[in-house]
């Protein structure tokens, strides 16, 4: 016999080597393909997890977004009938003039609510009175036999009473009716009723694009489960008794969310919020499947990642076992994969957020727009007409005063809502007319009194002949009573002095130079100037910006001087904002003139054309001002009037021509100059010398002055800048008599 013991470069794979090399591989395998699938589970579990938690919080904040829309528009349709329901107070229904103008009214109304179909009003029997639409062959309607009728004629509803989905016998379209009783003068008894039928087309339209990924549900109904509107819209009218949205309804629970629920015979997602006090619900569901859809995607996109980790993993450990640094090289090729494939994964759910916040912010911003831009023209009328009717009412009946006052405060709330509605949806439709600022600014000042509150003093400084403008009224009040606002905000709690200064301002080619937002032309100049802590530099600089506030989170939006600064601009003016630490604000609007004025503009004291000037040859002025352009118009403004000009660019020079000149009649100086001694000093020490010398002060920051555009203060008069030659030679004719 003879033996032979293994040589090199052979194995014994029979002995205990060769067992503990098959446990190490089949232990590879094992791992090579359990681990995947234990990571691939891990995951797979994790994201279903994710998507469940975000469709979730979408059907929350899509619930959350359509009853939003749905209180606003409720809460219009209640506004509306209580402004109808005002127009009818001891309306006489004999008068045919009178009727065929509620009839245009109730048109109006009609045109400018989209979501409305018809206004209709009845009488005690359910007869036809008024329409918006027109039914001249048809006026024989009847309307006794309608829900809302019948309960409505069985009691009183504090409110609005929400019928079931009908067809409209004016249209023939699908809607649903909100009505209430006429009240009017006969408290207590029964006189007819004011209805609105809303549009479920309106309703619908909206809800279908509310959602594009998931196949959804959407669902608005009152609390006894009578569908108004739904989309996709099946022909459902009620909800089947037994659902569990309809046993939620009747339950007191404001909301709900339940994940998941059946309903409509499908697995959703779903959440309602009721509306408001109103006895209708919002509710808005997705289906479970197409919820999971996307969680299927991202399994397969998984799955196939685990299959290449597992093949992977396999060719890793048989490499492995013959040669280690492959292994090493392989291990760290898969891990950079992973980690690869992990940032991309994170990049994607990055920028689906991002997606679902321009969604959801382009869906509000529709929503808002819309509403408050149709109400915005509803209280123009009513704040208006209550106005007027305070001060009609003001030696009447205290009741009626209380009344007045009650709704004035309730529309003026609503108004500084749809403004910030409005600022929001960047929606600034402007309707210009010709107006006087003089006669806007007095019809405001009680809305700035009550507004600003007693501890504000409120003064308007009309100027003389003041030019007519161009621009939407409604939008320079809403500019005029931003200002307004933030001067009392910029004030202590001790209140202040609120001034509100219109004039005419010519501005020329060289005020542009340094001013590039103006453009030269002729313009009416309204300045609101407050006695408030005023503006650091900083704080200056960044004013006009968007959304930009000082103050704290919660007490502003930062959007009320950029409304401003906008509303100029769309008219054809500009803004300008002087401002000192602890002297104050001034806000100083530039609006065009209305050039189709000149023709019939003739100022109260103008004498004839062809008298001749007085003479002023003994008519000297001492001009100080430390800027080369303005003095260089100044001196050429009282040239062409006729007078005689010495010129200084510093007090110091102004005090030795005043000694060396005495046939100097006025003073004209700047405020603000150069050097030790300013306007007022020099003032001072010029009538200390000359005590008959007349004196006209001059600044471009109001708070400077000391004194009003009505009258002088106590070392002399004042002209604001900039100015017209015109102005500059007026005031001088009064100063030198």
């Amino acid at each position: 016999m003879s033996s032979r013991a293994p040589g090199i470069g052979q194995s014994d794979e029979s002995g205990p080597a060769g067992a503990r090399w098959s446990r190490a591989s089949f232990a590879l395998v094992v791992v090579s393909i359990l681990l995947p699938l234990v990571l691939f589970g891990l995951a797979a579990w994790q994201n279903r997890r994710d998507v469940l938690r975000a469709a979730e919080t979408r059907v929350e904040r899509t619930t959350r977004i359509l009853h939003e829309h749905a209180l606003k528009v409720f809460e219009t349709h209640q506004l509306m009938l209580s402004y109808i329901d005002e127009r009818l107070f001891g309306f006489d229904w004999s008068n045919e003039a009178g009727r065929e103008a509620l009839h245009l009214f109730l048109a109006r109304l009609r045109q400018d609510a989209v979501q409305v179909n018809a206004i209709t009003i009845t009488d005690s029997e359910g007869r036809l009175r008024a329409t918006s639409q027109d039914i001249s062959g048809d006026s024989l309607l009847e309307y006794a036999d309608r829900d809302y009728f019948q309960v409505l004629k069985a009691r009183d509803q504090p409110l609005p009473y929400v019928s079931q989905s009908v067809t409209g016998r004016q249209s023939g379209e699908p809607v649903f009716n909100i009505a209430q009783r006429i009240r009017g003068a006969n408290a207590g008894l029964f006189d007819g009723v004011i209805v609105i039928s809303v549009k479920r087309a309106y309703f619908e339209d909206f809800y279908r694009g509310i959602e594009r990924e998931y196949n959804h549900l959407v669902i608005l109904t009152r609390e006894d489960g009578s569908v108004l509107a739904r989309e996709p819209p099946d022909g459902m009218a009620a909800l089947a008794p037994k659902s569990p949205f309809r046993l939620a309804l009747e339950s007191s629970s404001t909301s709900f969310f339940v994940t998941p629920v059946m309903i409509d015979g499908k697995r959703r997602i779903f959440g309602y919020e009721k509306i408001g006090g109103f006895p209708v619900a919002i509710g808005f569901g997705v289906t479970w499947d197409s919820v999971l859809a996307a969680w299927w995607r991202n399994i397969i996109t998984y799955g196939f990642v685990a299959f290449l980790s597992s093949v992977a993993l396999l060719l890793v450990s048989w490499v492995a076992m013959r040669h280690s640094a492959s292994e090493v090289r392989a291990t760290r090729r898969w891990r950079d994969t992973a980690a690869l494939l992990q940032s991309e994964m994170g990049e994607r759910l990055r920028v689906e957020d991002q997606l679902r916040q321009v969604q959801k912010m382009e869906a509000v911003g529709r929503l808002t727009g819309g509403v408050a831009h149709d109400f915005n023209n509803l209280l123009t009328i009513v704040i208006g007409s209550l106005d007027l009717l305070s001060r009609r009412l003001s030696d009447g009946d205290p009741r009626h005063q209380v009344l007045v006052r009650n709704a004035m405060d309730g529309a003026t709330r609503a108004a500084a809502l749809t403004a910030r509605l409005l600022a929001f949806a960047r929606q600034h439709p402007l309707d210009p007319k010709p107006i006087s600022p003089n006669a806007l600014l007095g019809g405001m000042l009680n809305l700035l009194q009550h507004s600003l509150g007693e501890e504000v003093e409120v003064e308007i400084i009309p100027a003389y002949n003041l030019w007519s403008i161009f621009v939407d009224p409604n939008q320079l009040e809403n500019a005029i009573l931003n200002l307004s606002v933030n001067a009392r905000d910029a004030m202590p709690e001790g209140g202040g002095t609120l001034k509100i200064e219109t004039a005419n301002v010519t501005i020329d080619a060289a005020y542009t130079v340094t001013h590039p937002e103006a453009a030269a032309g002729q313009y009416v100049a309204i300045t609101v100037t407050d006695s408030g802590t005023g503006m650091t530099p900083d704080v200056l600089s960044h004013a006009f910006e968007p959304f930009y506030t000082t103050k704290p989170v919660g007490k502003g939006t930062g959007l009320g001087l950029s409304q401003v600064y906008g509303f100029t601009k769309q008219s054809g003016g500009f803004a300008e904002i002087e401002s000192e630490l602890g002297k104050g604000t001034s806000i100083r609007i530039f609006l065009p003139r209305l050039q189709n004025d000149l023709a019939v503009e003739v100022p109260a004291d103008a004498t004839d054309s062809t008298a001749s000037p007085m003479p002023r040859e003994n008519r000297s002025i001492l001009l100080v001002e430390d800027e080369d352009l303005v003095r260089q118009f100044s001196t050429e403004a009282l040239r062409e009037a006729g007078y005689t000009v010495l010129e200084a660019a510093t007090a110091s020079d102004a005090v030795d021509l005043l000694r060396r000149h005495p046939e100097v009649a006025l003073l004209f100086t700047d405020i603000v100059l150069k050097g030790a001694m300013n306007g007022r000093a020099l003032a001072r020490q010029a009538l200390a010398l000359r005590p008959e010398l007349k004196v006209l002060f001059t600044s471009g920051y109001r708070s400077e002055s000391g004194v009003s555009y009505s009258g002088a203060g106590d070392a002399g008069d004042f002209l604001p800048k900039p100015f017209t030659t015109a102005a500059l030679a007026a005031k001088i004719e009064v100063l030198l008599g």
